[in-house]
């Protein structure tokens, strides 16, 4: 009869332990735009999408981790500032909640950024894209890369990896100057120059204004030979050169005028002037002669709107800058894209959105934007959990686990945060009417 109640006891220690191993929780506050009392059914499809990821995420995790499950509380942000700090006041002095996914608006974060700090509770915004936001406020993490970095990351892959120096940029107005200074900074300090930046506003229809200056402004700096007037021997003297571009017997068959840029590369002021070799400039091209440009080497374009492609590259065209573009996110159109491949001698861009597996994509017939949105919720909830899994269970654990995380493999992006916001893109190329994707880069 001891042995039966001996074991029994032990039964039930180890029964009820299982218990409280299985509802051991870590409480996480949601707060998304979703727009309960608008009447307008469209409201509420940005924070539904972002939070069926979120709850689909932590689904899966809770299924799987029974020693460390997670539950959430849900609040709508309503679109207010004022809300958003309300409720991480709310949250905040709430001690069972432990950190806080969104809100999504940069706008309703900025005018509450210490907030998170003084409640030393970490926010996590899967979509904010600001400046500075996460940079200069302790406890916010930004999962989206901010204008900067992306500008930077793309002015250090130009130069680093694509060995590109001198650049035109084409931007909008207010959208795009958040990236030209930036992609402007890094090419300066790989050595590099822009020759000219040209700025339009959002709803201008025609560009030939600003792509004029730009190409008066790359013609300002151009040496050319002139193929169609060389001598015998100098045909001769540059067969023995060698050309980064083309060859001497081409050239000269064409009678092209041709930048000595575009003929030697970086080394071009070098060679001509160490070989002796005559060139001269231009004010006004000649409408009867052809000319080959290669003062600038590619140009970069931020849009806020892929549409604006249909418009730009048609146009640089016309203009005669032909040249590699170098782009920004919203250039992720395959569709818009190929309708202009005709313009598009190569591009690179940034993207903050790429599934790698294409499994993924089944959601239902869900537009690309819904696929979107659902996966920056799902892999912010996921990078959370991870953590948490990982014994990270309080405030400041979770805070500082965040800070350190790399190359977190999410869904729709990677993860590498420094300085509390996501420096980790994926470049995107497309050439002869193929989009592919070259790999992950860090900045």
């Amino acid at each position: 009869m001891r042995i039966y109640f001996l074991s029994t006891a032990i039964i039930l220690i180890l029964f009820l332990s299982g218990i409280d191993q299985t509802f051991s929780q870590t409480r996480i506050g949601v707060i998304l735009p979703l727009m309960e009392n608008s009447e307008n059914p469209e409201d509420k499809v940005l924070g539904e999408e972002i939070l069926k990821g979120i709850t689909d995420a932590l689904d899966e995790y809770n299924s799987q981790d029974t020693l460390n499950n997670i539950i959430i509380k849900t609040e709508d942000t309503r679109r207010d500032p004022a809300r958003v700090l309300e409720l991480i006041d709310q949250m905040g002095n709430d001690t069972n909640i432990k950190a806080i996914i969104g809100p999504v608006f940069s706008s309703e974060i900025s005018s509450n950024a210490g907030a998170p700090a003084f409640h030393k509770i970490p926010l996590i915004t899967p979509t904010a894209t600001q400046n500075f936001l996460a940079a200069d406020n302790q406890y916010i993490i930004q999962l989206n890369p901010t204008y900067e970095t992306r500008g930077k990351l793309m002015g250090r892959y130009a130069t680093k990896e694509l060995n590109l120096n001198r650049f035109l940029i084409l931007s909008e107005e207010s959208y795009g100057i958040k990236y030209a200074g930036a992609f402007t900074s890094e090419v300066l300090k790989a050595r590099g120059s822009v020759l000219s930046t040209q700025y339009f506003k959002v709803d201008d229809t025609d560009l030939d204004s600003a792509i004029n200056e730009l190409k008066k402004a790359m013609i300002s700096k151009e040496k050319f030979i002139d193929f169609g007037k060389l001598s015998a021997d100098q045909i001769q003297k540059f067969s023995s050169m060698n050309f980064v571009f083309s060859n001497t017997d081409s050239l000269a068959g064409a009678g092209d005028i041709v930048s000595i840029y575009k003929i030697f590369g970086s080394r071009a002021d070098r060679v001509v002037d160490s070989a002796g070799i005559k060139t001269f400039s231009i004010t006004k091209p000649d409408p009867n002669r052809n000319y080959i440009y290669g003062a600038a080497e590619a140009i970069y374009i931020p849009v806020s709107n892929p549409e604006k492609i249909n418009l730009i590259l048609p146009a640089l065209r016309n203009a005669g800058l032909n040249l590699p573009v170098i782009g920004t996110s919203d250039w992720n159109n395959e569709m818009i894209l190929k309708d202009n491949s005709e313009y598009i001698i190569r591009l690179y861009f940034e993207s903050d959105y790429y599934l790698k597996d294409v499994s993924k994509k089944d959601l239902s017939g869900k537009s690309e934007t819904a696929e979107k949105n659902y996966y920056m919720g799902y892999d912010a909830m996921k990078v959370v959990a991870k953590q948490i899994s990982e014994g990270n269970n309080t405030r400041g654990k979770i805070y500082d686990a965040l800070q350190k995380v790399t190359d977190f493999k999410a869904v729709h992006i990677n993860y590498t945060i420094k300085n509390r916001s996501n420096h980790e893109m994926m470049i995107m190329k497309f050439e002869n009417g193929r989009l592919e994707m070259l790999g992950d880069y860090v900045y």
